[in-house]
């Protein structure tokens, strides 16, 4: 990414699920991951391959076993219970006939 903005949805689903991340600096901008421990941050192209290959040959470098990314994704990003639950919806039933 050379450029953009916005919101980092796809990182934080990704970290809420335990996934490994490799992102360049920007792609990553805003949000409180740190290189090495949550995220694999790298600039060049080679640097991002790399990286990504280093994560297919050893899986415990970024696995979801790796300690405290989705814990830091659900402190730092995951709504408040209230703003998750809503009343049910009511649905019209079939009109009734009363003699």
């Amino acid at each position: 990414m050379q450029n953009g903005g916005g919101t980092r949805i796809k990182l934080l689903d990704a970290a809420a699920y335990g996934l490994p991340i490799v992102s360049t600096r920007m792609g990553a901008e805003g949000l409180a991951f740190a290189d090495a421990e949550h995220i694999l941050l790298r600039e060049r192209d080679a640097d991002i391959a790399a990286a990504c290959v280093s994560l297919l040959q050893d899986p415990a470098l970024g696995g979801p076993a790796r300690p405290g990314r989705a814990a830091l994704t659900r402190q730092h990003y995951e709504r408040a219970p209230s703003a998750t639950s809503r009343p049910p919806v009511r649905r019209p039933g079939p009109a009734s006939s009363t003699p």
